[in-house]
């Protein structure tokens, strides 16, 4: 059987499939290269028809195959970066807390030996808390502390007399300030070094809540207590810090509270490396991001 030619284009026959090849002149390119024949594809029957479809829409196919396969790596990668981002901010936070925990306990351990010099003798003047503060090496060994001293509730008709024996033993600046109402004052007896916290000796801590509350939990529970977020006196800078006040018990009656000031921002620097560089944190007095209580 003879095959009838067709002008301008050959018919190549296999397995009923008819693979049509139009072959068009057309000019050479700059690269002196002629563009690849068109590929169109015929139709014997229906065995073959989806064969067709599929190769005049494989080029969409692959696009789109490509995009989701894009998508999806990207997605597994960005999912993964996630999870380390997340484990490795779970580590500095757990390091920082630890390093604060730490921090604290040693200002603990400090108000418990200032305690105990209080306690080995009852004729403590200012002197021997600049000695006890100088010994302990505050500014390198207790970092973000101001200060260690010690607090005394006197009544309100035996302030005269307590300023007139402060003034006596070596303190001649000596004075109860701010006035208050107040039945009972607390007054900072001694605080060292007295060079930096100067405005703070003298002061009844009783004229503001916070403070006064916080002393009186420590009075009820003979636990230490923090403050909430307050103000320094004897801070310039006025920035946010706190108290802590641990009681002090002598035969079973408080003798008053051995305590140190804090600036918050002192506190928190050099907690651990990572958290100085890698992060920027900010701190709360309570559950909420309060710019007041920052």
């Amino acid at each position: 059987e003879i095959m009838p030619s067709l002008v301008g284009s050959e018919m190549c026959i296999r397995d009923r499939a008819f693979w049509l090849f139009e072959k068009k002149t057309q000019p050479i390119n700059e690269f002196g290269v002629s563009p690849i024949p068109s590929l169109k594809c015929g139709r014997h029957g229906h065995d073959f028809e989806w064969i067709c479809w599929l190769f005049k829409r494989l080029d969409i196919l692959l696009v789109v195959f490509c995009i989701f396969v894009t998508l999806g790596v990207f997605a597994e990668s960005r999912r993964i970066g996630q999870v380390a981002a997340h484990a490795e901010f779970q580590r500095l936070t757990e390091d920082g807390l630890q390093a604060l925990k730490t921090r604290l306990d040693i200002y603990l351990q400090s108000l418990n030996g200032a305690a105990g010099m209080l306690h080995a003798s009852e004729n403590i003047e200012s002197d021997d808390f600049e000695i006890f503060a100088s010994t302990i090496d505050i500014k390198n060994s207790l970092p973000g502390i101001n200060g260690i001293g010690f607090i005394e509730p006197v009544p309100k008709d035996e302030v005269a007399e307590f300023v007139a024996k402060m003034r006596a033993d070596g303190t001649p600046d000596f004075s109860a300030h701010p006035e208050t109402d107040s039945d009972v004052k607390y007054l900072i007896k001694y605080i060292a070094p007295v060079d930096i916290n100067a405005q703070a000796v003298g002061l009844d801590i009783s004229f503001e809540e916070g403070r006064r509350e916080a002393a009186n939990r420590a009075r009820e529970t003979g636990l230490p207590q923090i403050t909430p977020r307050i103000l320094l006196v004897q801070d310039e800078t006025a920035q946010p810090g706190f108290l802590i006040l641990k009681p002090y018990f002598r035969d079973e009656e408080l003798r008053g509270w051995v305590y140190a000031p804090f600036i918050g921002r002192n506190l928190m620097e050099n907690l651990s490396p990572g958290l100085e560089n890698y992060f920027d944190f900010q701190v709360y007095d309570g559950n909420a991001a309060n710019p007041d209580t920052l």
